[in-house]
């Protein structure tokens, strides 16, 4: 987790190329175990770091996990945004809403809630269309 997060810090702050070698690391350290906690993110942040054939690799990889287990709402906006899709993230993004306005418990949302602190500055998620749905995703 704390390479992860080196990665996610060097990405946010610009310096999305020195990034790229500790998202390699994580995904050795992952080896065979591969969470689906950390797929989404991870492919997210291959996307903005410019590696957007790792960010669609990894994402063929949650839509394969997808197709044999429940990922939880949360993981899809992450992986629709590393692959460009955001129509796609939209959608799951309201789902996240509506699951969290009903107090649904999701596997998913450390994912939300990592895109709504928005941890690799990503511009698209300060855009007006994505801000507000964020917004909306919460606990009481």
């Amino acid at each position: 987790m704390a390479r992860a997060w080196l990665a996610y810090n060097a990405i946010a702050v610009g310096n999305a190329a020195d990034a790229v070698g500790d998202l390699q690391a994580v995904e050795q350290l992952l080896g065979d175990n591969r969470s689906t906690v950390f797929l989404p993110e991870l492919a997210y942040a291959y996307a903005r770091s410019g590696r957007a054939g790792d960010a669609q690799r990894i994402f063929d990889e949650i839509e394969a996990l997808g197709r044999e287990s429940d990922l939880g709402v949360g993981a899809w906006p992450p992986a629709y945004l590393a692959i460009g899709d955001e129509a796609e993230a939209l959608r799951w993004l309201e789902k996240a809403v509506e699951k969290a306005r009903n107090h649904e418990p999701d596997q998913g949302y450390i994912n939300l809630m990592n895109l709504r602190m928005n941890f690799l500055a990503g511009p698209r998620l300060e855009e007006p269309r994505f801000a507000d749905v964020l917004s909306r995703i919460r606990g009481d």
